[in-house]
């Protein structure tokens, strides 16, 4: 599978990159110092794998990432702290917090309950502004571009495909007359989904309820789980990972879904877009640039 490294250039401003922030109530291993550790063995220091010149020949034009980019490394380097929406994290004062560092014994404040956090993000996304609201025109079209590069080669060669699309919206940003056989939405709520012409079904699940048993569990939705493996020629998510608390699941969905070969095109906007959306966005999209969020993207 596959997940940008496909991503479109007007989409992103360029962002240099920065160290995450102190780490607060947990403990987060440092985006890139953590996966490089990860990928040692016995101590050995081992080169990170870079994107070959023959590898970025086959994406499309105007992406972030080319030739001698990082690929993913072979150890997850994310713990589920990153992945926190605001009203999930310990709520306390830097002074508390500096405290409790002092004195371990003292209890951290309590976040809010997984019930009433799940609630409150359904209707949140009942409520808000549409997800692409401030993006520019200009930027939708370049997205449309994007994903016409992959999928209309693929529709040439194979004909009308079958898409399963991540948190989908008034529009897929799919380019004109591309043709379909089926188009299955998957969201917590189909507030916007509904407008969407380009649909033919649309499952209503939260994508951030999952079996939390072990990283990476399942997705709990019988109807998401009932779709034949391999069925899809393609996952699309345009602007849903900054929302994500278990992206682990979702991709892990994805790849048993997508067909051998199969590709999934994943993107987000940067940081000034971010805004009307921080109540919902994980603690990654909160506080780290572009380039550390393409780490979670592929």
């Amino acid at each position: 599978m596959r997940c940008p490294r496909l991503l479109p250039l007007l989409l992103l401003p360029l962002v240099l990159f920065t160290l995450p922030p102190p780490a607060l109530p947990f403990s987060p291993p440092f985006i890139i110092g953590g996966a490089l550790r990860k990928l040692r063995g016995d101590g050995e220091k081992v080169p990170m794998p870079v994107a070959s010149a023959e590898e970025a020949s086959g994406e499309a034009p105007g992406l972030r990432v080319g030739e001698g980019a990082w690929k993913w490394p072979a150890s997850y380097p994310y713990d589920a702290g990153y992945f926190q929406r605001p009203d999930q994290e310990p709520r306390a004062s830097p002074m508390a917090l500096i405290n409790q560092g002092m004195n371990p014994d003292a209890a951290a404040p309590s976040p809010t309950s997984a019930a009433a956090s799940a609630a409150a993000a359904r209707a949140f996304w009942e409520t808000s502004e549409p997800e692409t609201a401030g993006i520019s025109p200009a930027s939708l079209a370049a997205l449309a571009a994007h994903h016409g590069f992959y999928m209309s080669a693929a529709a040439a060669e194979r004909g009308p495909l079958r898409v399963l699309e991540f948190g989908p919206g008034e529009s897929s940003h799919l380019p004109p007359g591309l043709p379909l056989e089926r188009h299955v939405g998957v969201g917590i709520t189909d507030t916007y989904a509904r407008a969407n012409p380009s649909l033919t079904e649309f499952i209503a699940a939260d994508l951030n309820d999952v079996d939390g048993s072990a990283p990476g569990g399942a997705i709990n939705s019988e109807e998401l789980a009932a779709l034949p493996a391999g069925e899809f020629d393609f996952v699309i998510m345009s602007n849903v990972a900054d929302f994500l608390t278990a992206p682990l699941s979702v991709y892990r969905a994805a790849h048993s879904l997508l067909r051998p070969g199969g590709l999934m095109l994943v993107s987000f906007a940067g940081r000034s877009y971010q805004k009307p959306f921080e109540g919902a966005s994980t603690r990654l999209w909160r506080t780290m640039s572009d380039d550390q969020k393409l780490w979670v993207c592929g």
